[in-house]
């Protein structure tokens, strides 16, 4: 059975309402789709391009995805080793990755958390992380706040809106991820680190 077969069986069942769970994020490469209790947003895309990094501990997929509002966003999906797993908390994971200056916490529900980052230049980056264990993490990001505060109403329609509407766009380019995943981050900062079963005695 193939991943994505697997996927799209996901994604229907999720679409369905037969898998419950309080919050889920995903990208079966035709839809982004997310679900909060039982909110569910469903996001049309076309890919554009997919880059994938392997970390030894960790591997990322990477892809730039053109809405149907022709608005880019990157999608990233990070998932470690089974004998590895992600440094607590997303909070400072999101801030290493995007050698972000601070973070605006503008909704926060079910592992699923919305942030418009101050990068280093001041510039600010909205961008939806979802951590649903600790051994897999999800960005969506490069998004206007207009679709931003979209996305997060249709999830919770009482959730604050994102104040900042000057914000960074994504560019089709060589490189036109914003996030900063490398070798030092991953291993040594660390964004993972060993998990404690798989360690052995001391």
């Amino acid at each position: 059975m193939t991943k994505r077969y697997i996927l799209s069986i996901l994604f229907l069942l999720i679409v369905s309402g037969c898998v419950y769970t309080p919050s889920i994020m995903g990208y079966n490469h035709q839809n982004v789709y997310m679900k909060v209790d039982k909110n569910q947003l469903i996001l049309t895309s076309k890919q554009l391009h997919h880059k994938l990094t392997n970390f030894v501990s960790l591997g990322l997929h990477q892809y730039i995805l053109q809405l149907k509002n022709k608005e880019l966003v990157a999608y990233e999906n990070a998932y470690t080793d089974i004998a590895y797993e992600f440094e607590p908390s997303i909070h400072r994971i999101v801030k290493v990755v995007f050698d972000a200056k601070s973070l605006i916490l503008v909704y926060g529900e079910g592992h699923l958390y919305a942030y418009q980052l101050v990068l280093q230049n001041n510039s600010i980056l909205n961008l939806i992380a979802y951590q649903g264990d600790t051994q897999h993490l999800q960005f969506i990001y490069g998004m206007s706040t207009k679709t931003l505060n979209y996305m997060i109403h249709t999830l919770n329609p009482n959730a604050p809106i994102a104040k900042y509407n000057n914000v960074i766009r994504i560019k089709t380019s060589k490189n036109p991820y914003i996030s900063r995943w490398n070798d030092m981050k991953v291993h040594f900062t660390p964004l993972v680190v060993p998990i404690a079963r798989f360690m052995g005695p001391f």
